[in-house]
């Protein structure tokens, strides 16, 4: 009987023990774990991202009509005209006025077309 009331004391000690060293553990951890707000600030990843123009984040829109327009570096009769219209070709013909090689013209946003009819290059 006093074998199982030692082993009993014994057992509530141990468990005593245990619980006030995990609570001094919890309590050390806790003054290491940080809040969200703490966490990003310590990347200080160098941007401050409520202080960006809105031109760094977003580019400039461009007009749809502009998008398919060949612009005024384009040959005659295409330019102005929208990609892919019919257009006579200077030797005779019909033709489409595409943008064959893809360039842009110096504005950037329009084609340079010329009156191109046949297989592109």
């Amino acid at each position: 009987m006093k074998t199982r009331f030692a082993l009993f004391v014994a057992g509530i000690l141990l468990v005593v023990a245990i619980a006030g060293v995990t609570a001094l553990q919890a309590e050390q951890a806790g003054a290491a774990v940080l809040s969200p707000a703490a966490f990003i600030a310590s990347l200080n990843c160098g941007a401050n991202l409520t202080t960006l123009a809105n031109a760094d984040v977003v580019p400039a829109a461009k007009p749809l009509s502009d998008l398919q327009t060949c612009g005024s570096c384009s040959a005659n009769p295409c330019k102005g005209a929208v990609v892919n219209n019919y257009c006579n070709k200077p030797g005779g013909g019909i033709g489409q006025c595409l943008p064959p090689l893809g360039n842009n013209c110096s504005d950037g946003v329009t084609w340079q077309c010329q009156c191109w009819s046949g297989p592109l290059p």
